[in-house]
């Protein structure tokens, strides 16, 4: 939707995205209550809203944008820490004493699932053609 949108006109349909994005029945194909995740979203909008119209109407306003996952993170790290155990950075990650986080690598632009404490996870050891 915003994609296709005007410049002159993304404040104003931000604006009203951000209106009806909270509607339970947007959250239809989730595992998780649609009501709860309503609840998150109306929290987040009225905690930040301000500050991601902002975002949104930056990045959307581009004609070169940076991809959907850096927004994602400007969101959802950077700015509003919602999504608290998800990260980019694995430099100081320690498995033995840290939990499990999700990672994007941005190289690839896939999460990478970095074990810890609460998640344990086989690391499989490559066999050479002499063992099999």
């Amino acid at each position: 939707m915003l994609r296709r949108v005007a410049r002159d006109q993304l404040d104003v349909t931000i604006a009203e995205v951000m209106d009806t994005v909270c509607v339970p029945d947007n959250f239809d194909i989730t595992e998780y209550s649609k009501d709860t995740l309503s609840d998150a979203c109306n929290h987040l909008i009225s905690e930040h809203g301000s500050v991601l119209e902002t975002i949104l109407i930056s990045h959307f306003g581009r004609s070169n944008r940076p991809s959907y996952l850096d927004l994602v993170q400007q969101v959802c790290q950077d700015v509003t820490d919602a999504c608290h155990g998800v990260s980019h950075d694995d430099h100081d990650h320690d498995p033995l004493k840290d939990d499990a986080r999700v990672k994007l690598d941005r190289d690839t632009n896939e999460f990478v699932v970095l074990p810890g404490k609460n998640l344990k996870m086989p690391r499989p050891v490559a066999e050479s053609r002499d063992e099999l």
